[in-house]
Order: C-alpha cells, then structure tokens, then sequence
C-alpha cells in the first residue's frame, strides 16, 4: 500500500544557457559591367552592394571573356567600402577587346 503524494518541492536551479544559434547565412551579391571596348589605360570601377542590414564580410573580382577568365588589365584596387556596405573594384585597362568585369560582395 502506498500513501498519499507529498507536496510539490521548491523549484530546481536554472539551467545552463544553450549553445547560440546559428549565424546568418552569408549571401553573394554579383554586379557585372559588360565592356564592348576596352581602352588601353582606362579606368573601370564595378560596386556590389550588399542588401540593407548585411555587411561585407569578403569579396572580390575578375574580367573574363566569353570563353572564362581574362586578362584586360590589372585590378588597382578592389576591396570594401570605408562603410562596409559595398565591395569595389577599379581596373586600368592594359589591352583591347570587350569583356565583362564581375565583381562579388559576400555580405552577412
């Protein structure tokens, strides 16, 4: 034979706090200038910008032709903006032909 319940005990101690969640997913964002000529010695800037509330985390750019990457000049800059909000690359023009620069913001 068994009795009757007892009453109800003091609350136990808060438990540990769980692990964090996950972060946002990074998103890519890809802005490209198609060139039908590029001019010898010619600067070309492309700006991806990130959606509103991420932030450029990572980045960066190329040229290519239809036929994949190519060489039409060299990259004098290519990094994020001062306000973190965009990635932006210049390209001085060592050559002719047309191509596409593409430039890729990683934003979180």
């Amino acid at each position: 034979m068994t009795g009757p319940t007892g009453p109800a005990g003091p609350t136990g101690a808060t438990g540990a706090t769980g692990p964090t969640g996950p972060t946002k997913i990074p998103q890519v964002v890809t802005k490209e200038l198609n060139i039908s000529s590029f001019n010898f010695g010619q600067e070309y800037t492309v700006v991806a910008t990130c959606p509103v509330g991420t932030r450029v985390v990572g980045g960066g750019a190329e040229s290519l032709d239809a036929s994949g990457p190519r060489d039409f000049g060299e990259f004098t800059s290519s990094l994020p903006t001062a306000d973190g909000t965009a990635y932006t690359a210049t390209l001085e023009a060592t050559g002719i032909g047309s191509g596409t620069l593409r430039v890729r913001a990683v934003c979180q």
